[in-house]
Formats: C-alpha cells, sequence, structure tokens
C-alpha cells in the first residue's frame, strides 16, 4: 500500500511463499520489500528461499505446514540500530 500520491495505491505481486496466519516483512526506505517469512523459512524480495533461510522452527508441525505457522504475530523483524543491512528476526515456535 501507498500513500505517496495523497491517495490509496494498492499494488500486489504473487509469491511462491504460503501465509497460513504468520507473516511478516521488511522494507527499504523507498518501500521495496527486502524479505519476508511465514515462520517456516525466509523468501527474499523476488520469493526465492535466502541462503540459511530453510529450517527455522524444526519440527513435525513445519514439516507438515511448510505454509507458515498457524500463529498470530508469531514473528518480528528489526533492523540492527545504526548497522544498515543487518536485520534480527524473533519468531516464536508451536508448543506440541
Amino acid at each position: 500500500m501507498q500513500f505517496s500520491t495523497g491517495s490509496l495505491d494498492i499494488d500486489s505481486i504473487s509469491r511462491d511463499i504460503g501465509f497460513f496466519r504468520t507473516n511478516t516483512n521488511i522494507t527499504d526506505a523507498n518501500g521495496n520489500l527486502l524479505f519476508s517469512t511465514n515462520g517456516t523459512f525466509i523468501a527474499n524480495a523476488t520469493g526465492d528461499t535466502l541462503l540459511n533461510g530453510t529450517g527455522l522452527n524444526p519440527s513435525a508441525y513445519t514439516s507438515n505446514y511448510p505454509e507458515g505457522l498457524a500463529i498470530s504475530q508469531a514473528c518480528l523483524i528489526l533492523p540492527k540500530p545504526d548497522v544498515p543491512g543487518i536485520y534480527y528476526l524473533f519468531h516464536g515456535t508451536p508448543s506440541t
């Protein structure tokens, strides 16, 4: 969603990452997608899995639900202060 023209402009792009309930993403200062996650894996801006972006929350649960975790608000991405290009990903895990 963009408001730069003074009104709401909505644009969408289809990605192969499934978002069941858990989802988060981060953009640059211009609103360009950097990466996103569904709690199972991390995808880059084009939807490809990032290097070392698999294996989040390894369990039988995530093996059976690759479309993402069914936990509301289970992920948060924060940039490292004063260090461009470094981000922290905090994520929950199902308790089974």
